[in-house]
């Protein structure tokens, strides 16, 4: 007799247990399954869609960041603040480069490495992508090794007073407020000035190795000056040296798709703000309540005067009798 009211009270305590579970707001009968005898959890989480984890089927023109140094900073096209730039990266045309006195950037145009141009400090540049126009340089440097061009697609930089490209050789280009210069560090490149409606001219400059041309705005490019072979010698290391650091994080940059890396900061941008975390107050825009604002010393209380208590009286007009003058007789005359 008492098994029988321990198995039924065991019972009972399992059917209502199994009640509460099915009533609580988070239950979710899809969570459950039977495999074999067992029952086993299904994992509701997703991934993301799978051409997050790979760049298989993205196929939109960019460039990938192959290196950075310091913090470069990009804006994404179609966003309005800039965010510091990642190694693996891909950046599209209309994304924007801004570098400082201690950052720069290195960009690949191509699977191999072929082509590579490095943002150097101080400088500001814009990504065009369009066929042969590759960057537009608005302020600063950009050194550029190029080893496979074509003469239907060269590799060019566009500047606001010319547009400068290779078919294979490396060129500094520097741009400020009087004109852009064009040192040709190893091969043959071109530069074309830009005209004063906007287009640029038919007729390139080839610039021989070893030498710089300085191109003023509406004016055709000057005449070639020699570089200082020290300049030579470090610009060639320079060269160098980025493509070992462009070779040396190759591990990292296959490690996360440059399509996921950018698609990743866009949802960050975007991200609402959690409600959670304590916002800023503007007072200016709130009504503040009295015990919130500063407390401010109350005037001081006038002290009764026990003269003050008294009903007022309503002082008595004493009338002067009129004295009657005789007849005949003169007024007397008051002193003065």
């Amino acid at each position: 007799m008492l098994l029988k009211r321990i198995i039924s009270s065991v019972c009972a305590a399992c059917l209502f247990s199994l009640a509460s579970f099915c009533q609580a707001e988070d239950y979710d009968p899809s969570i459950m399954y039977r495999s074999g005898s067992e029952y086993k959890t299904l994992d509701t989480s997703q991934e993301d869609d799978d051409s997050d984890t790979d760049d298989s089927d993205y196929n939109k023109i960019h460039a990938e960041v192959v290196s950075v140094s310091g913090s470069p900073k990009v804006m994404l096209s179609g966003e309005n603040s800039y965010v510091d730039a990642e190694v693996g990266m891909y950046l599209e045309a209309g994304d924007k480069i801004k570098t400082n006195s201690s950052s720069s950037i290195s960009l690949s145009f191509d699977d191999n490495d072929k082509n590579i141009a490095s943002v150097d400090s101080d400088s500001y540049a814009e990504v065009i992508l369009d066929t042969g126009e590759k960057l537009s340089l608005l302020e600063g440097k950009i050194f550029a090794a190029v080893d496979q061009a074509s003469e239907d697609e060269p590799f060019e930089i566009k500047t606001p007073t010319a547009v400068v490209g290779v078919r294979g050789t490396e060129f500094l280009t520097t741009v400020d407020e009087q004109g852009t210069d064009v040192e040709s560090i190893t091969g043959i490149p071109y530069v074309k000035n830009m005209e004063r409606d906007g287009s640029f001219s038919k007729k390139a400059v080839n610039i021989s190795a070893g030498y710089k041309v300085r191109v003023k705005k509406f004016m055709s490019p000057g005449e070639p000056v020699k570089i200082p072979i020290q300049r030579q010698n470090k610009w060639k290391e320079f060269g160098k040296n980025v493509r070992d650091k462009a070779k040396e994080n190759r591990p990292i940059r296959k490690k996360i798709p440059g399509n996921k890396i950018r698609k990743e900061i866009k949802q960050k941008l975007h991200k609402p703000l959690d409600k959670n975390i304590q916002q800023p107050v503007n007072l200016k825009d709130q009504k503040v309540p009295i015990k919130n604002k500063i407390e401010q010393k109350e005037p001081l209380k006038k002290i009764p005067n026990k003269a003050d208590n008294k009903d007022p009286v309503t002082p008595k007009i004493i009338k002067k009798p009129v004295v009657k003058q005789p007849t005949g007789m003169m007024p007397p005359i008051n002193p003065r």
